[in-house]
């Protein structure tokens, strides 16, 4: 049964990211879209379910083969997903 990560263990995954300069921060807002992790879940051993929230995200569509890019810290360190709907 897949277990359900809480407020508190989503809150301290944020706070581990380093701040970003001024410019990054202005890029990161013209080329990314602003989501909120809403809930993480551990699936098996190697398969973590992150759930998204956000208006950026309420009208998007994914289609096969399309990827998402998560920022994971300071500048673009980017981690690259398979979107599931």
């Amino acid at each position: 049964m897949p277990s359900t990560a809480n407020r508190q263990e989503i809150q301290d995954i944020r706070q581990e990211a380093p701040a970003d300069g001024a410019f990054t921060r202005m890029l990161k807002r013209f080329l990314l879209k602003q989501a909120t992790i809403s809930s993480v879940e551990r699936l098996g051993a190697q398969y973590v379910r992150i759930r998204l929230q956000g208006d950026a995200l309420k009208h998007q569509t994914w289609t096969p083969g399309d990827k998402i890019q998560v920022s994971l810290g300071r500048g673009f360190e980017n981690r690259t997903y398979t979107p599931v709907s």
